[in-house]
């Protein structure tokens, strides 16, 4: 038992020779790194709304007049003349379709509608940084204190964990103890 002590002595006080070193020397005893996590999600949206732009007027540009032959039935002229056609026509590519439907009787166009689909994808570009901090550090430092009676001084060296706790050996070289300490987090900090 007295050569485990006499090992956790030395190993304290050579850890804590080698933290003054740092300390004075002002170099880090080890570099702590973050590890990045970054995650990009492109998301593509289909717009499936039918538009309808502003309607505009419809203007005559010119007329022309075919010659009426003789054998003509009045009848069946008259009959087509105040009929309702509706003729519809889909026009599409890779960005667009739009369908345009006319209405026509008594050869005028009596009604137009224009509706169109972009078919062309918004992307939608969400990047995430997910940091995770490497909390796994070694901590070497010394301890003073007492009361009246007794004085205490010794090297210690502290382990902090993932979840934040510590684990510390400390050693008292005056009365040539040592100390097995453990804490635990009981706050979560904001950081």
């Amino acid at each position: 038992m007295n050569k485990l002590r006499d090992i956790a002595i030395f190993v304290c006080a050579a850890s804590s020779l080698i933290i003054l070193f740092f300390l004075i020397t002002g170099k880090p005893l080890v570099t702590s790194t973050n590890t990045h996590e970054v995650k990009t999600e492109v998301i593509k949206i289909y717009d499936s709304t039918d538009r309808k732009p502003p309607q505009g007027t419809l203007t005559l540009i010119s007329t022309s007049f075919i010659p009426v032959p003789q054998d003509v039935d009045t009848a069946q002229i008259l009959r087509d003349y105040f009929a309702t056609y509706t003729y519809t026509q889909e026009v599409r590519d890779s960005a667009i379709c739009a369908n345009i439907t006319d209405v026509i009787s008594k050869n005028n166009i009596v009604k137009r509608d224009f509706t169109y689909k972009m078919l062309m994808p918004q992307t939608i570009k969400s990047t995430t940084i997910n940091v995770k901090p490497n909390y796994k550090s070694f901590f070497v430092g010394f301890t003073i204190g007492g009361n009246a009676n007794k004085f205490a001084i010794g090297p210690g060296v502290f382990y902090e964990t993932n979840k934040r706790n510590l684990i510390g050996l400390t050693s008292n070289l005056v009365d040539k103890s040592i100390n097995l300490q453990a804490f635990f987090k009981i706050a979560k900090r904001n950081d």
